[in-house]
């Protein structure tokens, strides 16, 4: 904490913005940038309060500092540790706190960026997020503090000891990662960048293992920026432990890691150690209440056999990464030859993210009718991509990326504004009783925002809420299902209608399937597909039906493309079919003239 240089130094609008933005975002009358010394806490930025500095034994944050997260104490009146405190009982009469610990050099916890209040408080998860922002803002802001002083020293320093001090401070700063301790990508690159030549001179084996935890955006968005800190922690600790004294571990950015495995003139222990990374990479972290599963995809590339420069090692053992989480959750894959021919996916995935702004995406619309009547009651709106170079790609070929590198998100608020809009436009021209359906990927289930996102969309465009029809996959909504109850009840209140998308290809669908708040199942085309060649899965399907009917849900069969399925289905009571025996997805004007035609609104075909 002392390296900080902070310590009884005037005030700087960096901190005091911070703490000022603390106040503002969250209503609270207090905010503090505080540092933990050995007898005193001191404020580096204080708002709300008189006081530069406290005595350690009546600090929150000595405490705050000694526990992982977040500290919250919502009533210090009613919490033991807090009641009698003389900041409770006197001035500034504390009766809520919530600190977010600073971690210095090294990983060490220095004080904290926290928030106080005269009156008992609770912080929503929104507001949660917010202040574990804040701190790392906070945490910043002090490294490069201390990086432009060290620099600033070194320029001045007047002998060759203080240059030295300096230039060593200096280098540590610059090439230790802050949160873990471990070299960072600046420090590895180094370190490649000097042991190559002596390997090809001593014709060395070596391997460069890439580690990328899995769903880690999910993990943040979530359970907020403390579990995943936490999870960076205790992956480092458990990497560092599974590598040579002659071996590496690095943070290369993010949520992953690099460890540089050294082999000399043999081999051969190369899957042993392999295993060794890969069993440290998957574990368990209890965080309070919560036990979050973790697991690593891992991707390896080998000196020289597949590169003899460190940006081929690097690249390649990126590739393996990637190949490895397509596999699954967990992977551990060996670059190859033929995933050369894969980095054409990752091209396409960089072009994926300018679609959007290039105008690239649009959206077709496939009718669903009621099966009675043979009328159109509503449409689902798909994305397509229109590539400059490679033409028309289907979202097989495109969304599953999105989803990887969390495009999908700005995506989906894209697909749900125009489709919005393009119904609107409709309903001037005389379509009014037609839905919208829109997949809502599992990836947005932990975006914040999501229901102040529609319900925006549905007012600028005036758009009934009971138009919007949501389709979220059986899958997804199973990953946390106490999540998805939550924020199905929020969109609920949105008026929407909400369906379980490719119902019967998930897990546990029957026994969660009333928890759920939703208002249609559509069943999987697998099973439309199979029904009239297999009993057993008719009478799965009959089940859906019949369970859906008890539970008051409609149903929807997609994928219906012979007169045999439509027959069947609607000897089984299925309500709204979709499929290419009644209509392909079309583009919007084609779609519209076909709603006309069903509905038989002649005067629809006059299109502007």
């Amino acid at each position: 904490m002392h390296a900080t240089r902070l310590l009884d130094t005037g005030p700087e609008d960096t901190f005091d913005h911070l703490t000022r933005m603390a106040c503002d975002a969250l209503a609270m009358p207090m905010a503090l940038v505080s540092l933990v010394d050995q007898e005193r806490q001191w404020f580096k930025s204080r708002q709300g309060l008189d006081a530069a500095q406290t005595p350690r034994s009546s600090s929150f944050c000595a405490h705050a500092i000694q526990r992982e997260g977040m500290m919250v104490v919502e009533d210090a009146w009613r919490d033991p540790h807090f009641a009698r405190n003389p900041l409770v009982t006197g001035e500034p009469h504390i009766r809520f706190y919530a600190g977010v610990p600073i971690i210095g050099a090294e990983g060490h916890k220095i004080g904290t960026l926290c928030v106080l209040d005269r009156v008992p408080r609770k912080l929503t998860d929104g507001e949660t997020r917010i202040l574990y922002g804040l701190a790392h803002m906070a945490q910043e802001l002090i490294r490069l503090r201390q990086v432009a002083l060290a620099a600033t020293a070194l320029l001045y320093a007047d002998d060759e000891q203080r240059m030295s001090t300096f230039t060593g401070e200096l280098a540590g700063l610059l090439t230790r990662d802050a949160l873990t301790g471990l070299p960072n990508r600046i420090q590895l690159e180094e370190r490649m960048r000097h042991a190559m030549p002596v390997w090809q001179r001593e014709e060395a084996l070596a391997t460069v293992v890439l580690i990328d935890v899995d769903n880690f955006s999910g993990i943040n968005s979530a359970l907020t920026h403390r579990a995943g800190d936490a999870l960076l922690v205790e992956l480092s600790r458990r990497l560092r432990g599974a590598v040579g004294d002659g071996d590496l571990v690095a943070r290369f950015g993010g949520d992953t890691f690099v460890a540089l495995l050294h082999h000399g003139h043999a081999g051969d222990d190369l899957a042993v150690r392999l295993d060794r990374l890969w069993q440290v990479a998957q574990f368990s972290l209890q965080l309070g209440e919560r036990t979050i599963h973790v697991t690593s995809g891992i991707g390896f590339s080998r000196f020289p056999a597949d590169g003899s420069d460190m940006d081929t090692l690097l690249d390649a053992a990126g590739m393996a990464v990637r190949q490895a989480k397509r596999a699954g959750q967990g992977g551990l894959q060996p670059f190859s030859a033929s995933a050369t021919g894969r980095a054409r996916d990752y091209l396409l995935e960089h072009d994926l993210a300018r679609a959007v702004e290039n105008g690239e995406l649009e959206l077709h619309y496939q009718p669903k009718l009621d099966l009675a009547t043979e009328r159109v009651t509503g449409v689902e709106a798909l994305v397509r991509w229109r590539h400059p170079t490679r033409g028309l790609i289907g979202p097989d070929q495109f969304i599953p990326l999105a989803e990887r590198n969390g495009l999908i998100v700005p995506m989906s608020f894209w697909i749900i504004d125009r489709a919005c809009a393009e119904l609107a436009r409709w309903r001037t021209l005389g379509i009014e009783s037609v839905t919208m359906a829109v997949n809502l990927s599992s990836r947005l289930f932990t975006t914040v925002g999501l229901v102040q996102t529609i319900a925006d969309t549905l007012r600028r465009h005036a758009m009934p809420g009971g138009l919007l029809d949501l389709e979220v996959t059986e899958s997804g909504s199973m990953a946390d299902p106490l999540l998805a109850v939550r924020l199905m009840n929020q969109l609920k209140l949105l008026e929407v209608t909400i369906s379980m998308d490719d119902f019967g290809t998930g897990y546990s669908s029957l026994s969660h399937l009333k928890d759920f708040p939703i208002d249609t199942i559509k069943i999987d085309r697998s099973f439309v597909a199979g029904m009239l060649d297999s009993d057993g899965t008719l009478a799965i399907l009959q089940g859906m039906f019949d369970t859906a009917r008890r539970l008051g849900l409609k149903t929807v069969a997609e994928g219906v493309e012979t007169a045999a399925q439509r027959d069947l289905l609607r000897r089984e009571r299925c309500d709204v079919v979709q499929g290419f025996l009644y209509s392909r997805p079309l583009p919007a004007n084609a779609c519209l003239a076909f709603l006309a035609d069903n509905l038989g609104l002649s005067d629809v075909h006059e299109l502007p």
